[in-house]
């Protein structure tokens, strides 16, 4: 991990953690076709805008004026998702993304860049297959005082060097961000909430691939044992510490504490620790 405090100080740590960078769309696939073996039926071009409900129960959705009947619904349909029944405000960070080719980024190596101005978040920047690079900023909305791509042209420039002269592969993508401090309002009669649908999100980060992931998992066993409640109480052992530890360590990322942290972590004792801490959800937040 190369970080950058933000003091601007410059750290190198070498840690245990370790990660296989896929590109999303690859990634979506090998989900897609392992679904499919397993026997599911997958339709596309289909665009649901409503939970289809008898006596009060979920029963299927509907789709402009198709109705597609279930046993059990689940949503998870991401930020974007127009259909929940959570009454919490929406806690939101804005994310963008690009990639750059023509970059010597060093292998292996994850950077991550903290800034005062978009405190407690960051900046990162690492390796691609294929010779690319993944960089991104991800920050609150209203604590940028700027448009989110400026933010990026800014922030990008000044933490990382090794982009000068690159070449940007296609164009910016824009990601929001729901996240949340505690894994409540996910199971109704019938129908299940799972991933950024359910705001299930690393507020430090903005990781939210792992909380998909396992949130479905969680809700394939509910479902299984015909039992959904099960959903919400299992989320909430697997969930709730760790998402109001994120929110205790974005709070702890705008101190000087952060600061000495981060200037201690070059020291040896401490490097594994950090670096497990920083380089394994940047790898996993980042590849959002």
């Amino acid at each position: 991990l190369r970080l950058v405090g933000r003091d601007g100080s410059e750290h190198h740590l070498v840690g245990g953690a370790m990660a296989i960078v896929l590109r999303r769309s690859v990634f979506d696939e090998i989900l897609v076709a392992e679904a499919l073996r397993d026997g599911a039926r997958l339709e596309r071009g289909v665009r649901v805008d409503r939970l289809l409900r008898h006596r009060g129960v979920v029963v299927g959705v509907g789709a402009g004026d198709r109705e597609i009947e279930g046993d059990v619904v689940v949503l998870a349909s991401g930020a974007h998702c127009r259909l929940s029944w959570d009454p919490r405000p929406r806690q939101r960070l804005d994310g963008v993304v690009a990639r750059y080719a023509g970059v010597q980024a060093t292998e292996g190596t994850v950077e991550m860049a903290f800034h005062r101005r978009i405190a407690p978040h960051y900046a990162w920047l690492f390796p691609e297959p294929e010779g690319t690079v993944n960089v991104g900023v991800v920050c609150a909305r209203d604590r940028r005082g700027a448009s989110i791509r400026e933010l990026f042209e800014e922030l990008t420039a000044e933490s990382f060097p090794s982009l000068r002269g690159a070449e940007q592969v296609g164009r910016l993508r824009g990601h929001p961000i729901l996240y949340s401090n505690s894994a409540r309002f996910l199971v109704a009669e019938g129908v299940l909430r799972v991933g950024e649908a359910a705001r299930l999100t690393d507020g430090f980060t903005g990781e939210g691939i792992w909380h998909a992931m396992r949130s479905g998992l969680e809700a394939a066993e509910a479902i299984e044992a015909g039992d959904l409640h099960r959903y919400g109480w299992r989320c909430r052992l697997v969930f709730d510490p760790l998402l109001r530890g994120a929110d205790l360590m974005a709070r702890f990322a705008t101190t000087r504490g952060f600061d000495w942290a981060t200037r201690a972590a070059a020291a040896p004792p401490v490097q594994r620790l950090v670096a497990r801490l920083l380089a394994g959800h940047a790898s996993l937040g980042a590849a959002r």
